[in-house]
């Protein structure tokens, strides 16, 4: 569906909102998008025309750290089925509310930076942990150094607690196309998460039936007030 000037690719349950995962593609960037996958209420994958490599995204909704051993381990196998089976020529980015702490442990690294906003990781973290290293890939949000405040990503409804549970996944050996990840507050809509911005060095191939042109991820409106509460009520309405 279209709002303003974003069209909404979305899987959940439309009765009651408990699950979902989904993309808003700015109008300006629909032509770069392949294919769109809602797999499940809590995975969905969309394919991005890029150059010089394709971008497949995983955008995921974990189950919460006290759900059964078992539905996380069904989870991160779905999770890593999707990954697998990924073109090889392409960028493998994982994204979303992955409800996993991480920690500060040597032991971790390089899989993890130096800068997340806990000290030790939990049960989920490290599950995320393990599968990131299984996969070389590199947790993106724990690498860049920034305030507390800019780190967290989800507050308790009381407004007591505050974590960081949402996550930027990226294969390591193109780690250094992201410039930079950090939450913003502010936005103006029903949810207890802060939106993550990222920032990514790639350029987007656009394509016409005159011919092509190059187009890049325009992120700079999310770092204002005005452009982050468009984003998430947008993605709110659905």
């Amino acid at each position: 569906m279209r709002i303003d000037d974003y069209v909404i690719y979305y899987k959940g349950l439309n009765d009651t909102h408990q699950f979902g995962t989904g993309f808003a593609v700015h109008k300006s960037l629909l032509s770069t998008v392949k294919e769109f996958n809602p797999i499940s209420e809590r995975v969905c994958t969309i394919k991005l025309n890029t150059k010089p490599m394709n971008i497949f995204i995983i955008n995921i909704h974990a189950p919460t750290e006290n759900k059964d051993e078992t539905d996380k381990d069904e989870f991160f196998e779905e999770v890593t089925t999707i990954y697998d089976e990924a073109p090889g020529n392409t960028i493998k980015i994982i994204v979303g509310d992955c409800i996993a702490k991480l920690g500060k442990e040597p032991a971790f690294r390089p899989t993890i930076g130096m800068h997340s906003a806990h000290e030790i990781s939990n049960n989920n973290g490290q599950r995320l942990i393990n599968f990131a290293t299984s996969r070389k890939m590199t947790i993106s949000s724990t690498t860049f150094p920034h305030k507390d405040i800019h780190k967290y990503t989800w507050k308790s409804p009381d407004g007591r607690t505050v974590n960081q549970i949402d996550h930027v996944l990226i294969d390591t050996r193109f780690r250094s196309s992201i410039a930079d990840v950090r939450s913003y507050r502010g936005a103006d809509c029903d949810t207890d998460h802060f939106i993550v911005v990222s920032r990514f060095r790639l350029k987007l191939k656009k394509n016409y039936s005159t011919g092509k042109t190059t187009a890049k991820f325009n992120l700079e409106n999310l770092k204002s007030d005005e452009g982050r509460e468009k984003y998430i009520q947008a993605v709110g309405k659905e």
